[in-house]
């Protein structure tokens, strides 16, 4: 099984946000990117639930798979794998009213108006000729892929105008996943691979992945003096806290705290740099004090290259840490 981690850019997306200074002007396209990439995440995450109901020695659940074609990279959302067929889940998190219109279009309205937004159908079956000739490629027989699209959010109501056939079939909302997914088990029920070659398969496509790796910073313009430096209080958003005797305190909201450095530092890891020396820390953290520095980080501890004044913190592991606190 391949575990639904949080992707690593809307954890970017978010501290980004939450550092920017309110006068960086493309500050609410960042803030709005992050917004549709945590609601995305969130209604794929509902849908895991109704996963645990599956006969985990029955199915294979691998998330957020990219695999690499010859035209790119692919992402798919959940794959569902058994030796008779394999299930593409593609799942939206969309709210308002979405119309499946005899145009083969998907028509969006909500508070915003009438919208013609990418038909979700056109997506799977590309994402489906994709997969199966990445098998070929890689010297699996071809499985049937079938394509499931899962409406996950309540306040969204969906209508197949023409009664397409096709969208009857595809288009479900999530509470009808498991008894879709014992309806296409009963239909597909031939074993189409031995077990030893369907657990290479499971392999092959773990091993495979390849996690998007995006810029954030490069991407929209952000250069390091368009951050907010100090620590930011958790309460109000304030920043810098101060340290004094021990603790930080905010000015603001008068919220004291022991370890607001931490978050400050994720930060620092996320949009900087993943090593950090005792002067590049005071001036991020805006504390003075070199033994006080040295102290924060000790007890932190972090891996260290190097002595005295040319001694570095590696942030990775810490990094990795703090991101699965965040899912």
């Amino acid at each position: 099984m391949k575990p639904r981690d949080i992707p690593e850019d809307l954890l970017e997306l978010e501290v980004l946000t939450s550092r920017l200074k309110q006068r960086f002007k493309g500050k609410n396209l960042i803030a709005d990117e992050a917004a549709r990439q945590r609601a995305g995440y969130n209604g794929e995450k509902s849908i895991d639930y109704f996963l645990t109901f599956l006969d985990k020695k029955a199915y294979s659940i691998l998330n957020y798979l990219r695999l690499c074609d010859e035209h790119g990279a692919f992402q798919l959302d959940t794959l569902i794998l058994t030796p008779s067929f394999i299930l593409n889940i593609e799942v939206k998190h969309v709210s308002g009213k979405i119309v499946f219109d005899s145009m083969k279009q998907a028509v969006r309205t909500n508070t915003d108006g009438e919208s013609q937004y990418f038909n979700p159908l056109d997506q799977v079956h590309l994402q489906r000729l994709r997969l199966h000739k990445w098998l070929m490629n890689h010297g699996f027989p071809k499985l049937p892929i079938v394509n499931l699209i899962v409406y996950t959010n309540s306040n969204c109501i969906l209508l197949n105008n023409t009664d397409d056939p096709l969208v009857r079939k595809t288009v479900i909302r999530k509470e009808s996943l498991i008894s879709k997914i014992q309806e296409l088990t009963q239909i597909h029920q031939k074993k189409m691979m031995k077990q030893e070659q369907f657990q290479h398969l499971i392999t092959t496509l773990i091993n495979k992945h390849t996690p998007l790796k995006r810029d954030l910073m490069g991407e929209f313009g952000v250069k390091v003096n368009h951050l907010r430096q100090g620590v930011i209080c958790i309460e109000c958003s304030g920043s810098p806290m101060k340290w004094n005797r021990g603790k930080w305190f905010c000015a603001f909201c008068k919220n004291i705290s022991n370890d607001a450095h931490i978050n400050a530092l994720y930060d620092y890891s996320m949009l900087i740099n993943t090593e950090i020396t005792n002067r590049q820390a005071r001036e991020f953290l805006q504390i003075e004090g070199t033994r006080i520095m040295h102290r924060l980080l000790k007890n932190m501890n972090l891996p260290e290259v190097g002595k005295t004044s040319d001694r570095k913190y590696n942030l990775a592991e810490f990094r990795q840490r703090e991101m699965k606190k965040r899912m």
